[in-house]
């Protein structure tokens, strides 16, 4: 590792140890919070097997890719969330 950048290396360690864990717990408690919500709705199973697959994505594309589709945006999505929370610290 260069020496110039140890200490951008070490500021942003410092501050993963510092809010790493409270990240983590409020993405898991939304989680939970969502799962919670949608296991009381009448379609709970459709937004679980199928989730942000609107009707006319289905009828283009079928289910199946539809909810692939969907899983993936849905990972990438979270992907670039966290990256931007860590990055804007």
């Amino acid at each position: 590792m260069e020496p110039e950048h140890q200490g951008e290396l070490r500021a942003f360690i410092d501050l993963v140890l510092r809010r790493g864990r409270l990240f983590i717990a409020v993405t898991l408690g939304g989680s939970v919070v969502m799962i919670a919500v949608s296991a009381m709705t009448p379609v709970w199973p459709w937004a679980m097997f199928c989730p942000f697959s609107t009707p006319e994505t289905v009828a283009m594309i079928g289910i199946r890719r539809s909810v692939v589709i969907a899983r993936a945006a849905g990972i990438f999505l979270v992907g670039i969330a966290i990256g931007v929370a860590v990055l804007s610290g």
